[in-house]
């Protein structure tokens, strides 16, 4: 019987033992669990501020080239550079803003060559429409729709039409970031432009 009432007073004192361990690990493990997310709290609030405060600092203005190099179809031959591009596009081109903002980080990267906008939406660019596009001579260019003519020394060197080719011969700009400006002022004569002389 003694056996018996020390064996109970010793599982009791280990079951008092027990759950005085149990509590304070619980204790200590909320402690922690509340530390970390509370750590986790801050850390993410920081990175967030860095992130937007970075970003902010970060954006670039790209210039708004479409406006400023905007001309008429009767002006074509009044252009005194060298080399320079002609854009024919119309208002209602999907790809209107992707022209803008990659001829944009062109100009803003130091591409010499220049790219002038026609509008074909325009009363007074309605001549530049054509039944046929005739994209040989500068001085009698007649297009059916979007196209990017490229011209060197007074004379048709590329020409792309359509809005996904145009598109394309702009992002081919971007494609490696090997290429200087300079190696891009007029690209050399793809597939497309061959097709069309």
């Amino acid at each position: 019987m003694k056996k018996a009432k020390l064996i109970v007073q010793k599982e009791k004192e280990n079951n008092k033992v027990t759950n005085e361990f149990s509590f304070k690990k619980l204790i200590i493990t909320i402690v922690i669990i509340v530390a970390v997310l509370t750590a986790s709290y801050f850390l993410t609030d920081v990175i967030v501020k860095k992130t937007n405060n970075s970003n902010n600092q970060e954006q670039i203005e790209i210039p708004k080239v479409r406006e400023e190099n905007a001309i008429k179809y009767s002006e074509i031959n009044k252009i005194e550079d060298k080399t320079y591009y002609l854009l024919f596009d119309e208002e209602d081109d999907a790809n209107n803003s992707y022209y803008d903002v990659y001829i944009g980080l062109l100009s803003l990267n130091g591409l010499s060559t220049k790219f002038y906008y026609i509008d074909l939406g325009d009363e007074d660019n309605k001549d530049a429409i054509g039944k046929e596009a005739s994209l040989k001579e500068v001085d009698k260019l007649k297009v059916k729709g979007t196209t990017l003519v490229a011209i060197e020394d007074g004379k048709v060197k590329e020409t792309y039409e359509g809005s996904d080719k145009v598109l394309n011969y702009l992002l081919s700009f971007f494609s490696t970031g090997e290429e200087t400006s300079e190696d891009n002022s007029l690209k050399a004569e793809d597939t497309d432009s061959k097709d069309n002389k």
